[in-house]
């Protein structure tokens, strides 16, 4: 859908009023689609009557923008008027408005940005500091695109305007609790408020779909969780979706497995092979407006393709799980910094002063502790981005000497310390995981599912991310959210007497995929990475003997940060190719 106001005169015919206009008393051309949830009775009586574009007229019409404070759920919407436009997108951005100013005056939106680029009115060319994004996080966040003057609007973020200009502003926001000390009894109380709660949102994403039911089933906490959930609200099997690979250390099927056997689900796994991947990369390019670098977005391809094949039309999925309730190594590791800034003062002088001493940090665990201390003093976001692999200092390694001018590094920590903006009410647990939703979640997990589900025929919906699940996790204090820098402890608890032993104390692997094995060997992607390689070598982004040495070398491979380049670098050139685009200026 692509909708226009040039100069605030008119309106494409693609976005479609929400009445007749001699009935309208407030000539309004409004837009809405996904699954909105309407907070306030009347406006859920309407919907229900006349459908979601009517209530969000009304809605319009009583409150004006503040219509967002009674919309809950999936959604992106559009109102227009004659000399206004606005535009929101729900606390997640799963469903994306993408928006051009043209120099003339007026606003061109869409909510493709394929289609959007397509439009004679829209802003173009490709942007070097969006191409270096996308190689720092392997996807874009926040507001920025591959397009110079094309922007997305940021998880629950709205847009207005109007004569003034353009306005923008944060809505959705998530209460968090203060840290308490809660007795045994509160935290069990709260434990089974969570299972409830939980439940509860399976049952209502599995009302709202209707149609055969399927779930992805990875083996992990959360894809568990879900098909067991589902099992107990439809009463009978669920059908399930696993890929594997014939590689050691990188096949978790027998854990989908197990949590198969324990709720009784029809089990349905692809064996995912070096052929399938070679012919996922360009379909990856195909499927995603945006480059996107996730290399696990092939197995949800296979996943949704199979359940498809099974005549599946909704998929449950378990995304959400980690950046709400605190898991990944990542995370963990950031919970222990947090430690030696909670310590007084004076103790943390005393520790450095000591650790300043000559020669004591050439001491094996001395050393240890001098790193540790190092990165603890580092303030958040910074802290996390001092682990990339492509941190300023490593770029006249990798790009050239144009290509870096081109790069503001600024600029680049400005997407971070953006996204990690909290509410004042919000602590250093709280702030992590609300960054962690706002970036790998909103920009990465879900556009991943929802994009190669849609591509089949297949709804996607996220019960662990319901409106009321969200809003319940905040309100639990995170001295009971997280304990000892355990990931996921209050979690685990919770569901400890419902789900397998195995599954409560594996790993995460998240569909990981043995990329390095396949690049190194005679394989069809190993081919088809060397072709993309060789094409990408004209682009002016990545250094020439950088590249020839990735190609004669296969070896290299075997470092995991330049697995992860590589198979970025692949992903952009099939993209750029895919839509016969110039490289960046």
């Amino acid at each position: 859908m692509v909708g226009t106001v040039a100069g605030w005169s008119g309106l494409s015919q693609s976005t479609v009023s929400s009445r007749p206009p001699e009935q309208a008393e407030h000539p309004l051309s409004c837009f809405i689609e996904g699954h909105p949830r309407w907070g306030e009775p009347q406006l859920a009586r309407i919907a229900c009557a006349r459908g979601d574009r009517a209530a969000l007229a009304d809605g319009f019409a009583l409150y004006g923008t503040g219509v967002l404070r009674f919309v809950g759920g999936r959604y992106r919407l559009a109102v227009v008027e004659r000399h206004r436009v606005f535009l929101a997108v729900d606390r997640l951005g799963t469903l994306p408005w993408y928006v051009s100013s043209p120099v003339r005056g007026g606003i061109v939106f869409a909510s493709s940005l394929d289609e959007l680029v397509a439009h004679p009115a829209a802003a173009g060319g490709l942007s070097a500091q969006a191409i270096a994004e996308y190689f720092h996080f392997q996807v874009l966040y926040g507001r920025r695109t591959p397009y110079r003057g094309v922007e997305r609007l940021r998880p629950g973020e709205c847009l207005l305007v109007d004569e003034h200009g353009i306005t923008r502003e944060e809505h959705g926001r998530l209460s968090y609790a203060a840290p308490r000390r809660c007795s045994r009894r509160q935290e069990r109380e709260l434990r089974e408020e969570l299972r409830r709660v939980l439940r509860d949102s399976v049952q209502r994403e599995i009302a709202d779909a209707g149609g055969h039911i399927g779930a992805f089933l990875s083996g992990g906490l959360d894809s568990s969780t879900v098909v067991g959930l589902a099992t107990e609200v439809l009463g009978r099997s669920v059908d399930t979706f696993t890929v594997r690979f014939d590689v050691p250390g990188y096949d978790e099927s027998a854990y989908a497995t197990i949590a198969a056997r324990r709720f009784g689900a029809r089990q349905h796994i692809h064996t995912v092979t070096p052929s399938d991947m070679a012919e996922d990369l360009e379909r990856i390019a195909e499927l995603f407006d945006e480059p996107f670098g996730n290399s696990s977005a092939a197995g949800s391809i296979h996943c949704a393709k199979l359940a498809r094949q099974h005549g599946v039309h909704t998929m449950l999925a378990g995304d959400g799980g980690d950046e709400l309730f605190g898991g990944g190594e990542l995370f963990v590791l950031m919970q222990r910094f947090e430690l030696f800034q909670r310590l007084p003062a004076p103790a943390r002088t005393a520790i450095e002063r000591a650790l300043a001493v000559p020669g004591v940090s050439a001491l094996p665990w001395l050393h240890r502790a001098s790193s540790y201390v190092r990165r603890a003093k580092i303030p958040m976001p910074a802290r996390a981005r001092s682990y990339e692999y492509l941190a300023p200092a490593t770029w006249s390694e990798v790009f050239e000497p144009a290509f870096i001018e081109a790069i503001d590094a600024d600029e680049l920590a400005s997407v971070v310390e953006n996204a990690y903006v909290a509410p004042p009410d919000a602590d250093s647990l709280q702030r992590h995981l609300r960054y962690a939703l706002r970036t790998v979640s909103a920009s990465d997990d879900l556009p991943k599912v929802l994009r190669t589900c849609a591509a089949h025929g297949v709804e996607a919906r996220f019960p662990l991310l319901g409106d009321d699940v969200m809003s319940f996790v905040a309100s639990v204090p995170s001295n009971v959210l997280v304990k000892h820098l355990h990931e996921r402890a209050f979690y685990r608890e919770a569901l400890r007497d419902f789900l397998p032993s195995a599954i409560l104390s594996k790993r995460k692997h998240c569909f990981s995929h043995p990329l390095a094995a396949w690049m190194t060997g005679p394989t069809p992607l190993r081919y088809a990475i060397v072709e993309a390689l060789r094409s990408f070598a004209n682009r002016g982004i990545v250094r020439r003997d950088l590249l020839s040495r990735l190609i004669a070398e296969p070896t290299l491979l075997r470092r995991p940060e330049l697995t992860a380049l590589v198979w970025y670098m692949a992903v952009l050139e099939r993209w750029l190719s895919v839509r016969k685009l110039e490289s960046w200026s």
